[in-house]
């Protein structure tokens, strides 16, 4: 849980997932499998232009 106002930093190596997980984050595309969830929705829920 990230308080509304609060900044994320993903750090790791090359090639860890960090660009993944923005653009899963952002719908670029979808997960196979599990949930990405933003403010405790599912993404794949929302229109892709809401949440980018």
């Amino acid at each position: 849980h990230i308080p509304a106002g609060q900044s994320v930093a993903l750090v790791g190596a090359t090639a860890s997932g960090k660009s993944t997980v923005a653009k899963l984050l952002c719908r670029f595309y979808d997960v196979d499998d599990g949930a990405v969830r933003l403010d405790g929705l599912d993404v794949r829920d929302l229109r892709r232009h809401d949440v980018r």
